[in-house]
C-alpha cells in the first residue's frame, strides 16, 4: 500500500501527498495521524524548508474520516460517544495542532471544479483563520517566503 504520506522536495518547497486514493485519502487510523504529526515535527526541525504544499493522490484531497469505519463504528470510530469524543481529541485533532505549530506557510492544493468552494473550519475547530482561494490551470511556484506561523491556510483549486 505504501506510506500514508509521500514526501517530495524541490529546493525549499516540500510537497506532502496523502496517499490513500482508494479511500479518497481518508484519515482513519492512528498511524495516519502519527504520520502527519511526524512529518510536521520533521519539517519544524528543518530550517531550510520555506513552504509546504499539502495535496492528495487520486481524485480527492482528503475525505476526512473514513465513513465506512464510522458507519461500522470500528477502528478509531468505535466506542461510546464519550470515548469517541476523547479519541477524536487525542487522535484526529492532533493534526490541526501539528500544522499550527509549523513556522512555514502551508498551501493546500485541492482538486476541484471551478464552481466548487472551500471554507476553513471555524477557529474553535481548527487553527486556520483564513483561506485564500486561488484558481488556475497550474500551480504557481512558491516565491521566497518568509517563515510565518501557519495561521493562514492557502488553498489552490486545481480544475477537474
Amino acid at each position: 500500500m505504501g506510506p500514508f504520506l509521500v514526501i517530495e522536495r524541490d529546493g525549499p518547497v516540500v510537497t506532502a501527498t496523502i496517499n490513500r486514493p482508494d479511500q479518497r485519502n481518508a484519515i482513519s487510523t492512528a498511524d495516519a495521524v502519527l504520520a502527519v504529526e511526524t512529518f510536521c515535527r520533521d519539517i519544524a526541525r528543518d530550517a531550510s524548508v520555506r513552504a509546504i504544499v499539502l495535496t492528495g493522490a487520486g481524485t480527492a484531497f482528503c475525505a476526512g474520516g473514513n465513513v465506512k469505519d464510522m458507519a461500522a463504528r470500528s477502528g478509531m470510530f468505535a466506542g461510546s460517544p464519550y470515548a469517541l469524543r476523547n479519541a477524536y481529541r487525542d487522535g484526529m485533532q492532533r493534526i490541526p495542532m501539528a500544522l499550527y505549530e509549523l513556522e512555514v506557510p502551508v498551501v493546500a492544493a485541492i482538486k476541484a471544479c471551478p464552481a466548487a468552494f472551500w471554507t476553513p473550519s471555524p477557529p474553535s475547530a481548527a487553527p486556520a483563520t483564513q483561506a485564500d482561494i486561488n484558481t488556475g490551470n497550474t500551480m504557481a511556484p512558491v516565491p521566497n517566503v518568509l517563515p510565518t506561523r501557519a495561521t493562514e491556510l492557502d488553498v489552490v483549486l486545481r480544475p477537474c
